[in-house]
């Protein structure tokens, strides 16, 4: 591993992500200032309440613009790190001064939205952080310091394929029809089948549904994953993308994070011990299949994050139980 590392911003994650952003502002504070343009006192020289609302909206987006630019660029810095040092755009940190670090772990992000990510806190200097997702080589800035800064050896992993056929698998999964992005996204398919169907001498028409059904679908199974569990492997399959199985020896995997995006179905995050990461979405899992996969990970020694199980468990086993009981009392 090279002893001087530059990062590398994600294209997608970062690039494309801040376009997208910049391009939803920018319609929307051209859209404002159409209508504010168009509006029926716009020959007029009175400033009406309706001139004041428009004027606010448009400031607003342009502070949102700028904040959002700014909050980006923080949480995924230009860095370059070595032996010495690492430097986070033209500010310079040297790790004689380093007082505490976490590589795994959810950081600031958006608002009050949080990610995955690095923290690094100096003496007398402001604590610094960078998320996992922005970078195209996380993995390697990762390894590097927790080989050369931390001081840690990097851990031989095992191939994950050899053996898994002899297992004994438990799954973890739900009804894939009574979910209902699932339902919907099976009656959105329908529905093109059924446009195609009574319009199937348009070519153009129909490569434009199937391109659209194929991103659709697409998109649906990101919310359908289930997993397979034995005593040494783990094993990330969906319920629409049969083919799909990715398989992840225990001994390979650092840490498992149970996570629940804000408005997102329950989720897992594999984060394997070189620092390679992915995120599962798992829409179909019932509560207490969450709670046992939870548990049959720790058992094997798994190290388990636990972000939204532990609220499951609180819901069903003590506020149910004391709700049951104030009942019971009142009768």
């Amino acid at each position: 591993m090279p002893t001087d590392i530059a990062s590398k911003r994600s294209f997608v994650m970062f690039y494309l992500a801040l376009f997208g952003f910049c391009l939803f502002y920018f319609l929307m504070g051209f859209a404002v200032l159409e209508i504010g343009l168009t509006d029926h006192n716009k020959h007029t020289n009175q400033f009406y309440g309706e001139d004041f609302g428009m004027l606010v909206m448009f400031v607003g987006i342009i502070i949102l613009t700028t904040y959002t630019i700014h909050a980006y660029i923080k949480s995924a810095p230009s860095i370059r790190l070595n032996n010495n040092y690492i430097k986070f755009g033209l500010t310079t940190y040297y790790w004689s001064n380093l007082e505490e670090i976490s590589l795994t772990g959810k950081k600031p992000y958006l608002f009050s939205d949080q990610k995955e990510g690095v923290m690094l806190k100096f003496k007398d200097e402001r604590t610094r952080y960078f998320l996992d997702e922005m970078y195209a080589n996380t993995p390697e800035i990762k390894q590097f310091i927790r080989h050369h800064i931390i001081g840690e050896a990097a851990e031989h992993q095992q191939p994950n394929e050899p053996g898994v056929k002899d297992e004994q698998f438990v799954s973890y999964k739900g009804k894939a029809w009574l979910n209902y992005r699932s339902f919907l996204l099976w009656c959105f398919i329908g529905l093109l089948i059924y446009i195609g169907i009574n319009h199937i001498g348009h070519l153009g028409l129909l490569i434009l549904l199937l391109g659209i059904g194929l991103g659709a679908f697409k998109l649906g199974s990101w919310y359908v994953f289930y997993f397979d569990l034995s005593d040494n492997y783990f094993v990330v399959k969906n319920h629409n993308m049969f083919w799909v199985s990715r398989i992840y020896a225990l001994s390979n995997i650092q840490q498992i994070v149970f996570e629940q995006p804000y408005k997102m179905p329950g989720s897992i995050r594999v984060i394997t011990k070189d620092f390679k990461s992915k995120l599962f979405r798992a829409g179909t899992i019932p509560d207490r299949q969450w709670i046992d996969l939870k548990d049959e990970l720790e058992k094997r020694n798994v190290t388990v994050r636990d972000e939204f199980v532990y609220a499951i468990v609180f819901y069903e086993f003590t506020f149910i139980k004391e709700i049951r009981e104030i009942f019971r009392n009142l009768n």
